[in-house]
């Protein structure tokens, strides 16, 4: 104990600090993330919704790393065939090789993405300790980020009367109920479990953004063009890791030389490098593949319904709760006012409430992720603040807290309880059927298939198939009208069909009760001109000769 109490001592108040980050968030992480995604004598299993429906696209950006030729890589999208890559994939490339060098495929997830969210605390707790210069007001701004949410607790409440078993497991997640008008999911939920991307991309955009604004309060005193440029190089990779980090990059820029001029060069050599970073990636990965209509003017974001000003504060107040207010007041009451991070914050929530920058509207909620951490920074001042104050402040700032996370908090309780709420992603049958298929086909294969978003074909065997899951496709902006007709046209059979296949290059007709019942895939046909190389458990593949 002794010992202990000697290096507890012997440590900084920012090692402390982050101890207790690692100790208390970074403990529950730890604890979530390997029942988020594992096996069981049935399969393997997704403890959570949002992993049940999101991380099959990962699988699937994975696996031409994990089982295709390095000839491939790169060279296609593995969710819509004759794509660029145009998703962000360092992440879920790295899994993939995991996989390929041999890791067992769950662990290859959520141990890369428990890192991920671990070295996002880290950058959390190292970018708010220089504003707030205590351990407490640092945890209370982390602490508030990370259990964000609005008014939804009222309903638990509601629910909690009528049924006080709610406490134990409450029936449903209170930072999102569209029936109630609330789409601010809680930050864990929205951004650091299912956008296995998003850790990193954060991380590595809250480094940069700190030295901006170090070179900033500094007037760039000192600072090399050769460091300049390099922070633009590092900006200008982003995409290859979250592109919505790159656009609050992009944004940051942008308000920084807007709130300094003076020192427009400097700005335009970090601009520089960026452009140089990000020219080759554009035409290698975007170029025409993005068009004007991808962004788009939505005044109001989700709240623009009239009439608007009473519908846009009524959604503010109901998803947000009392933060905006609050964190209005509090850089009044801390001079943070002062800060150029609060104004960045400011413009990051007014560019998300006046345009798209992605066709599904709620993906705004990435870059506002951003706006909410910025933003939390002088109310976890001010409420350390009242902490240190008189009793009564104490209590007035403990209220306060409990009303900003409440709703997030009841949230990540109920999302720890991964038991009560897991998903069966594939079977063993399943899982033995893909092994099987990697045994006779080979790497590159193409196979028709359905759009199911957890399609063991795309998720699970490194084959190409021509188009995902069509939820996914709209949110990216692709046009797959096409592809979705081909594909109903090859399965209905016939010469038209066949010719679709032979034009396609398809090796493999893969059928199974997805493509049955949506797709009414024609068996008698390829029973009759193809070659079926296996029937097991309901699924029949046919080879294209």
């Amino acid at each position: 104990m002794k010992k202990i109490k000697f290096l507890w001592q012997k440590i900084t108040v920012y090692q402390k600090g982050l101890l207790v980050v690692f100790l208390t968030w970074g403990a529950y992480f730890s604890f979530l993330f390997p029942r988020l995604l594992f096996r069981s004598a049935e399969g393997i299993w997704a403890g959570a919704i949002n992993v049940w429906g999101d991380w099959p696209a990962h699988f699937a950006l994975a696996m031409p790393f994990a089982y295709g030729k390095m000839s491939d890589w790169l060279t296609y999208h593995p969710l819509l065939l004759d794509h660029k890559l145009t998703y962000p994939f360092l992440v879920d490339a790295f899994s993939g090789l995991l996989i390929r060098f041999g890791l067992e495929e769950t662990t290859a997830f959520w141990l890369p993405s428990l890192f991920l969210v671990l070295f996002l605390l880290g950058v959390l707790y190292k970018f708010v300790f220089p504003y707030c210069r205590s351990i407490g007001r640092s945890f209370l701004v982390i602490t508030i980020f990370l259990a964000s949410g609005g008014l939804g607790f009222i309903f638990f409440l509601q629910d909690f009367g009528e049924n006080y078993r709610a406490i134990f497991f409450p029936p449903r997640e209170y930072t999102h109920w569209e029936e109630k008008g609330i789409y601010w999911i809680n930050t864990v939920n929205a951004e650091l479990i299912p956008q296995r991307a998003f850790p990193l991309g954060m991380g590595l955009a809250l480094l940069l953004i700190a030295q901006w604004v170090s070179w900033l309060k500094g007037h760039f005193r000192l600072v090399k063009n050769s460091q300049l440029l390099l922070s633009g190089l590092i900006a200008g990779l982003m995409p290859l890791a979250h592109t919505h980090s790159f656009l609050v990059l992009l944004f940051a820029g942008i308000f920084f030389l807007i709130w300094d001029w003076s020192h427009w060069k400097k700005w335009f050599l970090i601009a520089l490098g960026a452009g140089l970073a990000f020219s080759p990636i554009f035409f290698f990965f975007y170029f025409g593949q993005i068009s004007v209509k991808f962004f788009s003017w939505q005044p109001g974001w989700l709240a623009n319904k009239p009439p608007f000003w009473f519908n846009w504060l009524y959604f503010w107040l109901l998803n947000w709760g009392i933060f905006l207010p609050l964190t209005l007041f509090a850089a009044w009451k801390t001079r943070f006012y002062r800060q150029p991070i609060f104004g960045l914050g400011l413009f990051l929530f007014f560019l998300s409430n006046l345009f798209l920058f992605q066709p599904w509207d709620w993906d705004n909620s990435k870059i506002l992720t951003f706006a909410y951490f910025f933003l939390a920074l002088p109310i976890g001042i001010y409420l350390g603040q009242l902490l240190e104050g008189n009793f009564w402040q104490g209590i007035l700032a403990l209220v306060i807290l409990e009303v900003l996370i409440f709703s997030g908090t009841l949230d990540l309780y109920r999302g720890i309880q991964t038991e009560k709420q897991k998903n069966l992603l594939w079977s063993n049958e399943e899982i033995a059927l893909a092994e099987k298929f990697r045994e006779f086909s080979w790497p590159g294969a193409l196979v028709l298939t359905s759009d199911q978003h957890n399609n063991i074909i795309r998720s699970l065997t490194g084959a190409k198939t021509l188009m995902a899951y069509r939820g996914w496709l709209w949110s990216y902006g692709f046009n797959y009208a096409k592809v979705e007709k081909d594909i109903q046209t090859m399965y209905a059979g016939g010469e038209e069909g066949r010719n679709l296949l032979k034009k396609y290059g398809v090796d493999f007709v893969f059928i199974g009760p997805i493509e049955r019942e949506y797709w009414q895939a024609q068996e008698d046909f390829f029973q009759t001109n193809y070659s079926k190389i296996l029937d097991r458990s309901g699924y029949k593949i046919f080879q294209i000769d």
